[in-house]
């Protein structure tokens, strides 16, 4: 298996090489899809956190706010970022390091967070191991099964922290939907995992929660995109992309139930097999914000939050610099408000 960190850097010199051709080229913006009117692509991933824009084109939102969209999946966020560049997409969402990288290699614009997960990026261990015991020392010196340089990792870092064991108990590698095999099979101390990957865990008498991002005071946002082709030259598009997916968290917010049932199917159209109790422990684990709830974070904490994180990345050598969230903020807000302008009126 390739290092997780030469894969992200070739990634980065990937977007390098496409930079320099968008420059060469000079008749476009970074990111022109070449959509008019009221065509908008969108970029997702086959993930819950891209599940509300999937549930903004099944509630009409979309259609109620003027646009016509088309959705094409990526299998990562360093996928959809050099889709994105390339003019693949439109708008979209990503996990907030591809966000954030995005931003500063080719001014991708970040309107705000449109789900928290903290919560649900969850340290499993097996009850004997710990039961009774200091997680300290069950940990300290152990492997932890863990999908590297993610935000899966940032979670398992914070849970080290809290423990006092950082730099004592190292990451094993693993690719996210094969930690809990690998973990059932025998290997590590502990996995990192959330639903619907968790299942033989949940309500199992032979493993325990032991620790969540949440618990040790991480959160983990993930973001809505834009490409600055759409941004600038198509606002009013990109201001209806954005309160459409804000539109989506709010169903799932005063609609639990059907959520959840719309999560399954979501998740079995892309291959997923997932119960509606997994499905309700991820919804209800997250936190998706309103238009407004998302302005105010964009204006309160969140910058300071995500630098925390920047800061963990480059530590692990997953980021070069670190990338200047404030910048990757702001950049956004004028939207996000126009959003929340519209969906106030």
């Amino acid at each position: 298996m390739k290092p997780m960190k030469s894969r992200f850097r070739m990634t980065v010199a990937v977007l390098s090489a496409l930079l320099l051709v968008t420059a060469c080229a000079g008749a476009q913006e970074v990111g022109e899809t070449g959509n008019t009117g009221s065509k908008v692509t969108i970029g997702l991933q086959p993930t819950a956190t891209s599940f509300p824009i999937w549930l903004a084109e099944q509630k009409g939102y979309f259609q109620e706010n003027g646009i016509e969209v088309e959705l094409k999946y990526y299998p990562s966020g360093a996928a959809m970022s050099e889709a994105g560049l390339t003019g693949a997409w439109d708008g979209g969402n990503m996990g907030s390091p591809p966000a954030l990288t995005s931003s500063q290699k080719w001014d991708m614009v970040v309107p705000g967070p449109n789900s928290e997960e903290g919560a649900i990026q969850i340290l499993w261990g097996r009850t004997n191991d710990f039961k009774g015991k200091d997680p300290a020392t069950v940990l300290g010196g152990g492997e932890v099964l863990v999908k590297v340089n993610s935000t899966q990792h940032y979670a398992f870092l914070g849970c080290m922290q809290k423990y006092g064991v950082a730099g004592e108990t190292k990451p094993l590698p693993v690719e996210a939907n094969a930690v809990a095999g690998a973990f059932t099979g025998g290997q590590g101390v502990g996995a990192m995992t959330w639903p619907p990957f968790d299942a033989e865990f949940v309500d199992n008498p032979e493993y325990v929660h032991v620790c969540d991002g949440k618990q040790a005071g991480k959160k983990i946002f993930n973001m809505l995109a834009l490409t600055p082709a759409f941004a600038n030259n198509r606002t009013e598009q990109a201001v209806a992309y954005v309160k459409s997916a804000y539109q989506a968290n709010e169903f799932i917010t005063a609609n639990p139930d059907e959520a959840a049932d719309l999560l399954v199917q979501y998740y079995k159209e892309n291959g997923v097999t997932a119960t509606k109790e997994a499905a309700q422990r991820e919804l209800t684990g997250r936190t998706w914000p309103s238009a407004a709830e998302a302005l105010a974070l964009s204006k309160g904490e969140l910058s300071s939050d995500l630098e925390d994180l920047t800061k963990v990345f480059v530590d692990l050598g997953a980021f070069d610099t670190e990338p200047d969230v404030t910048k990757a903020v702001d950049t956004g807000r004028e939207i996000l408000e126009q959003a929340v302008g519209e969906s106030a009126s």
